[in-house]
């Protein structure tokens, strides 16, 4: 207990010699050692202003004085600096209104000396914390953003308190992407955090609940979906916050404060914080700005093409190890270049740069050749639509035809491409983000093509372009979809192979030990014939893929094939081809 009591007393103590040398925020918060130097001056100026009171007991100036001064020291430790600055330069008003009055006798110019040099200080600390302002709106703005969170997060409270109360899943989940979409760039981020927050809280405590533990992964999927937008929102608030950090650092440099006149110090305080506002209120300006500009023109970068790398270990100049290595690489290359579209993307990326490069080009019209101008216009329509066609051509030797008669569902596709979870698909992450992203960007700036008030693009592009790419990118998201069983069969059998890998790596291992270890031979041979299944399995399900990425979407799977019925059974029921019974 001496101890704590010894500490309490040392650290007074040393508020009075040691101020505090980080730069505090003074509009929320105050320096103890700058607090306690100002008690002691207004100490003594109270001392000062009774003694004289003494004499002049109804002077009403020195009771407003001793007012002050009372409300002062009454108030509470926390006050921030700013708030008792105020109250300083009441007292000192109320003095300066008195020295005028007052004979020389009874001046308070010794006390009033240190009082405004301390005023002065703290005018300079206010100046040093305007560097830090800028940190203290975007917080605030953040904490505003967890406030406007707070209807998710009840709701799920509310939730968990009602088991048996009725659970409305999907306006919820819309609930949380409209609320994402309707950020700031400012905010956007805290959003994200919120959602995640969410999705955690629902992992903590809906499991005894089925429909809460399976809505966890569909608002994480929704904030991986939004994160392919994060750092694009980040880099142009950084550059707007850049922009404004340095004019305001520039306005600190020149800011000073010398006079002790009060009159002085009030006016360059008062010019001093217009500016400040208005620099605060440009980057409040662009920090509100809305994202949804930027929801209609972003395109997330085309991930990195996945690599495969094929090394053999070094060897003490064995050539049949060489040579079988090389035998098998060559059957592999073989392999992966006989599969079905891997040069078209190629083709199909030129044809869409040529196209695009058509579209940006202006037409140079001649003055005064009305005649020649039609010409012109007609040449470079025909051009374009040439383009088109020859590019809908390209798409459909890629497999990307329109949908036709497919019966798709666009709010069925928007679902799935903003809350399916695609972590154990066998499908990569980033490259069906970028996907959902792409899909719902072109449908969305295709819906809101109108002839009435965008004229000049349907002259353009027609209806049956627009209908065609709608179908087109409509089919193409659709059969990812569809595909994602066999991705799983696959991405389940491909793990099988590296476990069973790993495996007989041991026994042979157990195979080198002198004596040998034959006695997993027996074991051995179960799990090369389990192997062999496996391998012919998966064999049949790439030819299958293979003869389903040929057919679709003119024809049904031929099946003739010699594999697995249900196989087969699950690759039509998800194909998409004209054969296909829920086509009408």
């Amino acid at each position: 207990m001496d101890k704590h009591l010894l500490a309490i007393a040392n650290f007074r103590q040393s508020l009075y010699s040691k101020p505090l040398k980080n730069v505090i925020n003074v509009y929320t918060e105050n320096d103890k050692a700058e607090v306690n130097r100002c008690v002691d001056a207004i100490l003594r100026l109270e001392a000062r202003v009774n003694q004289i009171r003494e004499e002049f007991p109804e002077e009403a100036n020195l009771k407003e004085i001793s007012e002050i001064i009372t409300t002062f020291l009454n108030a509470d430790c926390g006050v921030p600096q700013m708030k008792l600055a105020s109250w300083i330069e009441k007292v000192l008003e109320k003095c300066e209104h008195w020295q005028k009055l007052a004979p020389r006798q009874y001046s308070l110019v010794g006390q009033l000396n240190e009082l405004q040099q301390i005023l002065i200080d703290w005018r300079k600390m206010q100046v040093h914390s305007w560097n830090h302002i800028i940190n203290a709106v975007q917080e605030e703005s953040q904490a505003i953003a967890v406030t406007m969170g707070y209807p998710i997060i009840q709701t799920l409270m509310q939730w968990r308190q009602n088991p048996t109360a009725e659970k409305n899943i999907q306006n919820f989940l819309a609930m949380i992407v409209d609320w994402i979409q309707s950020s700031t760039l400012i905010d956007f981020e805290s959003r994200l955090k919120i959602a995640s927050f969410a999705a955690v809280l629902i992992d903590n405590f809906s499991k005894s609940d089925t429909k809460l533990y399976e809505l966890s992964p569909s608002i994480k999927s929704i904030v991986f979906y939004f994160s392919a937008y994060l750092q694009t929102v980040q880099e142009k608030l950084k550059k707007k916050r850049a922009e404004v950090v340095q004019e305001l650092e520039n306005f600190v440099n020149i800011v000073k404060f010398h006079d002790l006149n009060l009159w002085s110090v009030k006016n360059s305080a008062e010019k001093a914080h217009q500016k400040l506002f208005k620099i605060i209120k440009r980057y409040k300006l662009h920090g509100n700005e809305q994202l949804s500009t930027l929801f209609l023109t972003f395109l997330p970068e085309i991930p990195c093409p996945l690599s495969i790398e094929i090394s053999t270990k070094l060897t003490d100049g064995n050539s049949e190890s060489r040579l079988n290595f090389a035998n098998f690489f060559e059957r592999f290359s073989n392999l992966l270049n006989g599969l079905p579209g891997l040069i078209e993307p190629e083709s199909l990326f030129e044809y869409c740069s040529d196209y695009l490069g058509i579209l940006k080009k202006d037409v140079i019209y001649a003055e005064n050749d009305d005649e020649g101008n039609e010409k012109l216009q007609g040449q470079a329509l025909f051009d374009r639509q040439r383009r088109f066609a020859a590019l809908v051509k390209q798409a459909s030797k890629f497999g990307l035809r329109s949908r036709r008669a497919a019966p798709i569902s666009s709010e069925e596709l928007l679902k799935s491409s903003l809350t399916m979870d695609a972590k154990n698909t066998g499908l990569n992450e980033e490259y069906f983000r970028s996907c959902a992203v792409t899909r719902n960007l072109v449908i969305r700036l295709v819906n809101q093509l109108n002839s009435t008030k965008q004229p000049h693009i349907l002259k353009q592009v027609s209806a049956q372009m627009i209908s065609h790419i709608r179908g087109v990118t409509e089919y193409g998201f659709a059969w990812l979809l569809n595909s994602v069983p066999t991705f799983q069969r696959l991405e389940e059998t491909i793990q099988w192979i590296q476990a069973t890998k790993d495996r007989i790596s041991i026994f042979a291992e157990n195979a080198k030990i002198s004596p040998p270890c034959f006695s997993a031979s027996s074991q051995s041979k179960s799990i090369f014939d389990e192997a062999k299944g496996y391998v012919k399995k998966s064999f049949e399900i790439g030819k299958l893929l293979q003869s389903l990425i040929f057919a679709a979407p003119e024809k049904s799977i031929n099946s003739t094939f010699n594999a697995d019925v249900n196989i087969l059974s699950e690759l039509r029921d998800v194909a998409l081809h004209k054969e296909h019974p829920k086509i009408f």
